[in-house]
């Protein structure tokens, strides 16, 4: 199974079309809302995903991705499997944008993500996590 080596939430990235090289702007550790509220809708956001070829899998094998954010509470905010993939070089990569992202609660979310073979299962638990705070302005140390 792929492993995952980059699991990012941003406001944007961008791939040079001279380099390959990935940039990602505005990393994504916490969301502050305004006094008095305690919702926000994200008008769109990134989350990245950069993937490497273990020893031993084929150029050939197929893979299939799942993204998922959660509240706070467990909700589900986003689930979304994205098309099967093959890792055709060492490394792969995913951009994910979600558009219209409605936040409620406060508190630390979770971005997941599970990877599992095309013709397989889901593992248990997932590949990889990354954690977003939603909450009131305050500072980060």
């Amino acid at each position: 199974m792929p492993r995952v080596v980059l699991l990012a939430c941003a406001q944007s990235s961008s791939i040079d079309r001279f380099t390959n090289r990935l940039s990602i702007f505005n990393l994504v550790e916490q969301i502050n809302l305004v006094a008095g509220r305690t919702s926000i809708r994200i008008p769109e956001l990134e989350i990245i995903t950069v993937l490497d070829r273990l020893e031993g899998e084929s150029s050939t094998d197929s893979f299939v991705q799942r993204i998922s954010w959660l509240s706070p509470d467990g909700r589900s905010i986003i689930q979304q499997e994205l098309d099967p993939f093959r890792m055709e070089r060492r490394r792969h990569r995913h951009i994910f944008r979600a558009e219209g992202l409605l936040l409620d609660g406060f508190g630390l979310h979770t971005i997941q993500v599970w990877i599992r073979p095309e013709s397989g299962v889901y593992p248990a638990d997932p590949d990889e996590q990354y954690t977003v705070m939603v909450g009131p302005d305050t500072e980060i140390e």
